[in-house]
């Protein structure tokens, strides 16, 4: 098995990267209102479907795929934390490129992000623990689940609290800078990405290669059985592409500052969770394309 990648990141790096995906946070929420958080009373159903396959399927299928499939425990650790994250931004995004149900998309997002801080740690702390490749390798992690929790709220909720009271409060400031919201969530991760990488330009990233096929397998697994799954609920097909986009757009950032914060050693499971990030942005690309040129969904009721 090949040695493990040793990635290099200093303080700095770190403090810097959090404060990336809380400005990320901020800025994203300044056009989340009211009538958005009130979907998850009209449309109960979707919410709860979109919900269980964000935060109960696709971490079991995670776990599932790699205990069935073997692979270094790096890798194992970097499916299980990024299938444990909320959904990321671009999901919204997608289910509009998608001809999904948009609405939908941002109140799972927002409800997802603050279920998150209770959610996440139970979801990492039980299916790490099941794992029987991760023994070994979690034995020697302490994470408590509190301050896990207590830094995705430092690190989502309070940003996205901020961003509410400040899109709402402030329209006109809103209306000023959302030109430019979506081109500074690409470049500030893009900015992430180079903080990482920029002191392990050396890497051997045999490990990554070795197993692109898996993780793009495993990719393509959890859209299809999200999409199946919200098609069990007989759920209108604008729905069913949300939540099969919901769940296969992570928020990868977040995972990785996670495991520098609290798994700083593990740098093969950061150098993982980022080849995630880049693949699964590719994947929901074309599968949002393809879903456009498909003839329209049926309209969600109400």
């Amino acid at each position: 098995m090949p040695n493990d990648i040793q990635f290099n990141v200093n303080t700095s790096t770190l403090v810097l990267a959090n404060l990336i995906i809380a400005m990320n946070m901020f800025a994203v929420s300044l056009n989340l209102r009211r009538a958005d958080f009130s979907l998850v009373l009209q449309n109960k159903k979707p919410m709860a479907v979109g919900l269980l396959a964000q935060f109960a399927l696709l971490p079991f299928i995670a776990f599932v795929f790699s205990v069935c499939i073997p692979m270094h425990p790096g890798l194992v650790l970097a499916l299980i934390m990024v299938s444990c994250v909320p959904g990321g931004n671009l999901s919204n995004v997608f289910s509009f490129i998608a001809k999904g149900n948009v609405p939908l998309s941002i109140s799972l997002t927002a409800v997802g992000f603050l279920l998150a801080p209770v959610v996440t740690p139970l979801n990492f702390a039980m299916y790490s623990s099941l794992h029987p490749g991760l023994n070994g390798i979690v034995n020697n992690i302490h994470i408590d689940p509190v301050q896990l929790g207590a830094a995705i709220v430092v690190t989502l909720l309070i940003p996205l609290a901020l961003g509410y009271w400040s899109g709402n409060q402030f329209p006109r400031f809103y209306k000023r800078v959302s030109p430019y919201i979506s081109r500074f969530a690409l470049t500030s991760i893009a900015v992430l990405v180079v903080l990482v990488l920029k002191d392990n330009v050396h890497l051997d990233m045999t490990i990554i290669v070795n197993y692109a096929g898996e993780v793009a397998g495993l990719q393509v697994l959890v859209l299809g059985s999200a999409y199946l799954f919200a098609s069990a609920f007989k759920l209108p097909t604008a729905d069913k592409r949300t939540i099969a986009i919901e769940a296969g757009i992570q928020n990868a950032p977040l995972g990785v500052v996670l495991v520098l914060t609290f798994m700083p050693t593990q740098s093969t499971a950061m150098a993982a969770i980022a080849f995630w990030g880049g693949w699964q942005i590719l994947a929901c690309t074309a599968i949002a394309l393809y879903w456009k040129r498909v003839s329209d969904p049926v309209p969600n009721p109400g």
